[in-house]
């Protein structure tokens, strides 16, 4: 029986989220921490989701949880069969209808909905993979189209930052009103980790649109802001000015605090960097917890490292950059 195999890498905001659902410009990065999702027909007309210890069955008339790596909610599992779903539904539309069944194993040892692009790389992979098992080759930046696609009718708003960084890798700018996705540089030296995180990106999305529309005025104001530290950051990630990169992020941080987004936790683990000498600190993602990223010196970073575990945070990677997407026939 033939099986495919996804490499998919995460990734990290650097600059412009929420901002970018709107249609400004926002820096992305992909994160050597990757997901593999492997997939497989099978004889017997049955779709199944494995992903670390949990088989779910498609559609979810029946869900065995079972134990991961982590604690999976219950929640976190329907929203994670939810984008392998429709992203299976969407091969099959491309593919012109998969006739056997299909089984699609996840293995991840981050927790889903921290702000890292979790989702995405689950889209994606499961794409990358039911579409290699039916003989169609696509290349990154359509395959990251398709995803957006898969996050767009799963979440009801997305941006395709997410689906672009984890399929084209490195250090992303993001245009998302011309569909436009460059590649500025391969990788930079940052701090990357996340806290827990309470609430979903669509929880958290959904609350900047409701402010957006009780005070439009003030939060476009924001929104333009972030967009001009999104301008400055591109020359300065260009530049490798870790100096100016930490200045801009601590201002993005700032301004995403003004749209409520960031949590109790995130801000403790941000100033604690600043002051153990990190150029500058931001959440990153959706908020409410969840992923953050610090600037330094390369030569600062370990020891920031041990300052946020300390804090109780967990560090995924001392870089932001890496390559996209692998895809291979097993």
């Amino acid at each position: 029986m033939r099986r495919a195999l996804a490499r998919v890498p995460t990734k990290v905001t650097l600059f412009g989220e929420h901002a970018v659902v709107y249609g400004y410009p926002a820096i992305a990065a992909a994160v050597p921490k990757r997901i593999d999702v492997e997939a497989r027909f099978r004889s017997d007309g049955r779709s199944v989701i494995r992903f670390e210890g949990v088989e779910i069955r498609v559609p979810l008339t029946a869900v065995d949880i079972g134990s991961g790596s982590h604690e999976a909610r219950r929640e976190s599992i329907d929203r994670i069969a939810s984008y392998v779903s429709k992203a299976i539904e969407v091969c099959s539309s491309i593919v012109g209808g998969i006739d056997s069944g299909i089984e699609v194993s996840i293995r991840s040892s981050l927790p889903p909905s921290i702000g890292l692009g979790t989702s995405a790389a689950v889209s994606a992979g499961v794409l990358a993979t039911c579409l290699e098992l039916n003989g169609v080759s696509i290349d990154a930046r359509e395959l990251a189209k398709l995803a957006w696609r898969v996050e767009l009718e799963v979440q009801g708003a997305a941006s395709p930052m997410d689906t672009a960084t984890v399929c084209l890798g490195g250090v992303v700018l993001v245009d998302p009103v011309n569909h436009r996705h460059r590649v500025v540089r391969d990788s930079i030296d940052a701090l990357v980790g996340y806290v827990p995180r309470l609430g979903s990106t669509a929880t958290l999305v959904a609350y900047v649109k409701k402010l957006r529309g009780s005070a439009p005025r003030v939060v476009e104001s924001i929104m333009r802001a972030i967009a001009a530290v999104v301008d400055e950051g591109l020359d300065a990630v260009e530049k490798l000015d870790y100096e100016r990169l930490g200045m801009l992020a601590n201002a993005n941080h700032g301004l995403l605090h003004a749209l409520g987004v960031v949590s109790e936790s995130s801000d403790r683990v941000v100033h604690a960097l600043r002051r153990a000498g990190a150029y500058g600190a931001k959440m990153s993602g959706a908020g409410g917890g969840g992923a953050f990223v610090a600037f330094a010196q390369p030569g600062m970073l370990h020891r920031l490292a041990h300052v946020a575990r300390a804090l109780g945070a967990e560090v995924v990677s001392l870089k932001a950059g890496c390559s996209g997407i692998e895809v291979e026939q097993l």
